[in-house]
């Protein structure tokens, strides 16, 4: 039996032409997933439901949520402190970005299904609104 390293499973990232060059992305750790979607949560869930349909159509999120459009790009592409740059790159661009990005990120959306479903149910108590503190006189 062949021994695998776990370096060896680990997605190679992508190169995705943009203008002169390309831009190389990796893909998404479950922490930066956990982050999109709690800050983009409806936004997120479209990425999603597209991702899972096989037949992914990413150009109405481009336009409809530009702003976790570049998060994602930039944190795949380990560019932060480029937000500006990556606002820059054309949609199109922008739209293949984010297809490969799911690609390397989500190999089986199921299973981020499960994995999310797990982690929000541990997080979910953690995140009850505190009970207000009685003024004591």
């Amino acid at each position: 039996m062949t021994e695998v390293k776990v370096a060896d499973l680990i997605p190679l990232p992508a190169e995705v032409p943009v203008g002169r060059g390309s831009i190389k992305l990796h893909a998404l750790s479950l922490q930066d997933i956990v982050r999109l979607m709690y800050t983009y949560e409806k936004s997120f869930l479209q990425i999603y439901a597209e991702g899972k349909s096989g037949t992914a159509n990413y150009a109405p999120i481009v336009a409809a949520a530009p702003q976790m459009v570049v998060d994602i790009i930039t944190m795949s592409a380990g560019a932060k402190g480029q937000e500006e740059d990556v606002k820059r790159i054309p949609g199109p661009a922008q739209v293949v970005c984010l297809a490969e990005i799911w690609r390397l990120s989500v190999p089986d959306p199921k299973k981020l299904k499960e994995s999310l479903s797990a982690l929000m149910g541990e997080l979910k108590p953690l995140m009850q609104p505190l009970e207000p503190v009685e003024k004591v006189t």
